[in-house]
């Protein structure tokens, strides 16, 4: 097992959470509290009992080649894909992260249940350090984006995972930014080359990365340049693609065009 402080995989003691209704759904990742205004993570775990299991199943047989690994959880929102390892790889130690105040109460609550398996963080991560602004679609709390401007309602820290764990080795991480994953990459290049049998699975959409101002190519280059293979993930099935095949399949794929894709050493 890598050698991480134990200070830093202790679990966050939840403040508790008021003004905010919410509802217990039970799940293959135990029963989650999720706020009642969420209709569309909430509502999905409620009819089918998980969420995204082709990411799931890629994260799981990832793990089980390091059963007392280390688990990334960035983009965390109320801890579905920690609370599924803690779940069911109880000796992988999780490091969870999310930016949204309230949406980080609901994470702190989930993960109690799992003790110190889970550590959650109340912060974005990025290529440096600083503050972000952040906008949530009212109906869809996953949607949490970074956005510009001089005003804003929600403000959380942002900083590098370099910084914040300048030591850390990790086998498999999760990376669900709304379009910011590669600021995110960026700035957890140290542990990347620590770490040499690290697997990550990124969110890709070309529509996201240029509303921050970002070349799909560029992003996928930038991934290609860290020694990693880019491979889609499609239900059961994991294919390496080149840009122009993940580029067809984002636009293939219906609005904004996300894909799942698996970054692992070539």
């Amino acid at each position: 097992m890598h050698q991480t402080p134990l200070n830093a995989l202790s679990p966050s003691v939840p403040r508790g959470i008021a003004h905010w209704p919410l509802e217990r759904v039970p799940t293959d990742a135990g029963d989650l509290w999720f706020p009642v205004a969420d209709r569309v993570m909430r509502e999905h775990a409620r009819s089918s009992g998980h969420w995204d299991p082709d990411v799931g199943r890629v994260l799981r047989e990832s793990l089980q080649k390091v059963p007392e690994g280390v688990f990334l959880d960035i983009g965390a929102n109320v801890g579905y894909f920690s609370c599924l390892i803690a779940k069911h790889h109880p000796r992988v130690r999780t490091l969870a992260f999310e930016p949204h105040p309230q949406i980080h109460d609901v994470l702190a609550l989930n993960a109690w249940t799992y003790g110190d398996c889970i550590r959650t963080h109340a912060c974005a991560l990025g290529d440096k350090r600083g503050s972000i602004a952040l906008e949530t679609s009212a109906n869809n709390l996953g949607d949490t984006r970074g956005v510009e401007g001089t005003v804003a309602s929600v403000i959380a820290p942002v900083a590098r995972l370099d910084e914040l764990y300048p030591e850390l080795k990790a086998d498999v991480v999760k990376i669900d930014v709304q379009g910011a994953e590669l600021e995110v990459v960026r700035g957890m290049a140290g542990i990347i080359q620590r770490s040499p049998s690290i697997r990550i699975v990124v969110e890709f959409s070309p529509d996201l990365a240029i509303a921050d101002h970002l070349d799909p190519i560029v992003v996928l280059e930038a991934y290609r340049s860290l020694g990693m293979r880019i491979l889609l993930i499609r239900g059961e099935h994991l294919n390496e693609a080149n840009n122009s095949e993940i580029l067809r399949y984002c636009a293939s794929a219906g609005p904004m065009g996300q894909v799942d894709l698996l970054l692992a050493r070539a």
